[in-house]
């Protein structure tokens, strides 16, 4: 009905669906901006004129769940907490002349080792536990009451007569 107002989320409109797929496809945000017809103004500062819009964040995280589910970032994740390194060493001899009096050079695999690769765990643990959000991203904040205070300032006391601060 004419006059009626939409009620419910606001959707990004064409220009910020096309800027959002341009970075998607790997152009800069500048790139991306110019693309999809956003004046050099805008495009200088797509964080606070482009980003900021809640729109704009919700339509990149659509395109980002699409390409990649949930049940793919945790078999990926968990391929990678055990990445291993694969280190060959080769051996490099000279072979026996060929007729035309050319020398081979021919390489020999002597020993393979497989390692962890541990900065790769590391950062595949760190991000398992960010996603599961094992550890809150917020500090909570800590309750005071009566009987913390007294406990803070009797703490405080002892501090003081270890440092001679009498």
């Amino acid at each position: 009905m004419p006059g009626r107002k939409k009620v419910g989320k606001k959707r990004a409109n064409a220009r910020d669906r096309k800027f959002v797929q341009g970075v998607a496809q790997g152009k800069t945000d500048y790139r991306a901006a110019l693309d999809a017809a956003f004046p050099p103004s805008m495009a200088k500062n797509t964080a606070a004129k482009i980003w900021s819009k809640p729109e704009v964040q919700e339509y990149f995280r659509s395109l980002m769940r699409a390409a990649a589910p949930p049940k793919r970032i945790v078999d990926k994740i968990s391929e990678h907490i055990d990445a291993k390194s694969v280190r060959t060493c080769v051996r490099r001899k000279m072979g026996p002349p060929s007729a035309d009096g050319a020398r081979v050079v021919l390489e020999e695999i002597e020993e393979t080792t497989e390692t962890v690769n541990a900065g790769v765990s590391l950062r595949a643990i760190e991000m398992a536990i960010q996603a599961a959000d094992y550890v809150p991203s917020k500090t909570p904040e800590v309750q005071i009451n009566q009987f913390t205070q007294i406990q803070i300032e009797n703490d405080a006391l002892v501090v003081a007569k270890l440092l001679g601060d009498n």
